[in-house]
């Protein structure tokens, strides 16, 4: 449990997405959005052919340390946020957001990291 990341009210049990983007919110907030059960996980799944239709499910999950990875991996490409924000097509506040934790990043936010630092973030879980 802790602060509720829009409020600021504690007692923040659950996640939300709210205007496309995932924060920890208490009872209250959780109304401007939708509730989620698991920050940044989605469906990965495929039935292509009947090959993959028999594989077990996998899903995609965020790496815990996202922000620190990120920000390292900025620091040590020599970029500014802002230069950063701007090579990736992301607000700047978004940047800064995941960066120190405050938001979860979406898969595809994260791949997009991942591409362009070349480093591992999405991991899968079955």
């Amino acid at each position: 449990m802790g602060e509720c990341e829009i409020c600021g009210k504690d007692g923040a049990r659950q996640r939300a997405n709210v205007d496309k983007n995932v924060f920890r919110v208490c009872e209250d907030c959780v109304k401007l959005g939708k509730a989620i059960d698991e920050p940044a996980v989605i469906s990965a799944k495929s039935s292509k052919n009947s090959l993959q239709a028999n594989r077990p499910s996998v899903d995609e999950m965020v790496v815990e340390n996202f922000p620190r990875l990120i920000s390292l991996a900025r620091q040590k490409a020599g970029l500014r946020q802002e230069e950063l924000a701007t090579k990736l097509n992301e607000r700047l506040s978004e940047l800064q957001a995941l960066e120190t934790g405050k938001r979860s990043p979406t898969i595809s936010t994260a791949k997009k990291f991942e591409k362009f630092f070349n480093i591992k973030l999405v991991e899968e879980v079955e």
